[in-house]
Formats: C-alpha cells, sequence, structure tokens
C-alpha cells in the first residue's frame, strides 16, 4: 500500500515539476519571469532540505510510529495548500485561447499584466495579442513530437 501511495505521490511530483515553471513564466510581468521562473527550483531545494530535517527530526522519536508518521503527515500540508491555491488561481490564457475561449483569456491577461498610469493597457494588450497569435499558430501544427519527427513516424 505504502509502495503504490509512493507512486501517486511521484506522478503527482512529476506533474507539478513540469508545468509549474511554465504556468508561472506565463503569468508573471516580464521584468519578474526569471524569478519567478528560478524560484521553482529554490523551492524544490528548499522542499527537499526541510524533508530532510523532518527525516532527522524525527529520527530521534522513541515512538516508532511518529518517525513515519509524522514525516508523512507533514508532507501532506502542502499538497492541501496547493489544492486551496488551485481554487484562487486563474486559468491559463494559453489553455483558455487552444480552447476557443477567447474573451475569459484576455480578461485574465488584462486583470494580470495591469500597468498603473496606462488608461489602454497597451502592455496588457500586447502580451495578449502575443499569446492570440501563437495560439493561431500552434492551432495549425501537428500536436506531439512523434508527429513532427519523419524518423519517429517512419518506425511505427
Amino acid at each position: 500500500m505504502f509502495i503504490v501511495a509512493r507512486f501517486f505521490a511521484g506522478g503527482g511530483s512529476w506533474g507539478f515539476l513540469a508545468i509549474t515553471p511554465i504556468y508561472s513564466s506565463e503569468l508573471a510581468p516580464p521584468d519578474l519571469r526569471g524569478l519567478m521562473v528560478g524560484m521553482n527550483g529554490v523551492n524544490i531545494a528548499l522542499g527537499y532540505a526541510i524533508a530532510s530535517y523532518m527525516g532527522l527530526a524525527f529520527y530521534y522519536s522513541h515512538d516508532p510510529e511518529i518517525q513515519w508518521r509524522a514525516p508523512l503527515g507533514i508532507a501532506l500540508i502542502w499538497p492541501g495548500i496547493m489544492l486551496l491555491v488551485c481554487i484562487i488561481a486563474p486559468e491559463s490564457p494559453r489553455w483558455l485561447l487552444m480552447k476557443g475561449q477567447t474573451e475569459k483569456a484576455r480578461d485574465i491577461v488584462l486583470k494580470l499584466h495591469r500597468t498603473r498610469g496606462d488608461p489602454d493597457q497597451e502592455f496588457a494588450r500586447g502580451e495578449f495579442y502575443q499569446m492570440s497569435k501563437q495560439a493561431q499558430l500552434d492551432r495549425t501544427m501537428e500536436p506531439g513530437w512523434v508527429a513532427r519527427n519523419p524518423k519517429l513516424r517512419s518506425a511505427g
């Protein structure tokens, strides 16, 4: 049972590691994109450090149940927080554009990239224009790397 749980936790971690930098770079303003994407790696290293220190801390417990249950219980705090954040986090504007929900995507981009002193929101409109043109181009392309690689297509 523990191995099965670790398998699902590992799959969730992989999904988080693969998607979070892309989502962060999409939502962050250009002058903060590098910082926000870089913070993903910093937070991963911090998480590993905290997990190691918690394992070390509970190693010295005299109760064998606490030695393994407490670190696992503490590890459940972060996924709980992420579930709560998912409720308030905006959907990806690029995903919305790919699904044809242009107005909703525009509203999110204008809200996230609002600039003080710019009543026409030229910057946000420019960001949305780039996203919408990229989404149009993406819709015309073959989905997936296998479809674009002639060697892999002929082998299958």
